[in-house]
């Protein structure tokens, strides 16, 4: 099951802080132990460091990416990385090298990405069914129908890459700790985009647990320091393994 949040916007404004727009995956095929796990770290997390400017966090409400230190996105990640299957996954799109096509059909540019980016992860898995929730504030679908029939089309009726498509459907991130987890991952690499260095601390994360396959859109303007583990990377040499 995959659960995808976003962060910025697919905007033609040519200023440096708009150029990325990020789509964050999360996977796991037991959401339900990860959801234990996340909210115990959370816990854990604000009791040890009680004293610390952390007290207007609490961790019986949702706590968005943006509010959280670095210290304490790391911590999470470690404690899902260790204790459940959860993978953690990115796509970056550039702004500046998008045909405009796309920036006259948001939703037709997010469909094909998000379309691009999924043939090659669900090959480099070799796996056969699919599921999606979204933050119901996803500002790029606007119709979860069109989402649907396009992913349909493409991953089954056209490429024969799935045998089930459980559909796609919103979920109030208030509600969905795996939403809440990947709008961690989507504030990551946003402010990483933004301040563009692989020593940052945002990139350190990145490159230390979202390691599972990312995508960069349009790939050949990719010159991003904080960028690592390109899935077609990860598809390559998984071939020459075998």
């Amino acid at each position: 099951m995959l659960f995808i949040d976003e962060s910025g916007s697919i905007t033609r404004n040519k200023s440096r802080n708009c150029r990325y727009f990020v789509i964050a995956i999360v996977e796991s095929d037991n959401p339900s132990h990860v959801k234990r796990i996340f909210k115990k770290a959370k816990v854990k997390f604000l009791k040890t460091h009680a004293s610390k400017n952390y007290a207007i966090l609490d961790y019986r409400k949702e706590i968005k990416g943006s509010e959280m230190p670095s210290k304490m996105k790391k911590y999470i990640f470690n404690e899902l990385k260790k204790k459940t299957d959860v993978k953690f996954h990115y796509i970056v799109i550039d702004n500046h090298h998008l045909k405009d096509d796309f920036f006259d059909n948001v939703e037709l540019c997010f469909n094909f990405v998000l379309c691009n980016y999924l043939k090659n992860l669900l090959q480099l898995n070799n796996q056969k069914d699919l599921s999606i929730q979204l933050d119901e504030r996803n500002c790029s679908v606007k119709s979860l129908n069109s989402l649907d029939g396009y992913l349909k089309i493409e991953l089954m009726l056209k490429n024969n890459i799935i045998n089930e498509f459980n559909g796609c459907k919103y979920v109030d991130s208030t509600k969905s700790d795996l939403v809440q987890v990947a709008d961690m991952v989507a504030n990551t690499v946003y402010r990483s985009c933004k301040h563009d260095s692989k020593d940052g601390a945002n990139a350190l994360i990145m490159n230390q647990y979202f390691n599972d396959g990312n995508m960069y859109f349009p790939n050949r303007a990719n010159n991003l320091e904080c960028y690592t583990h390109d899935i077609y990377k990860l598809i390559d040499n998984n071939h020459k393994r075998h």
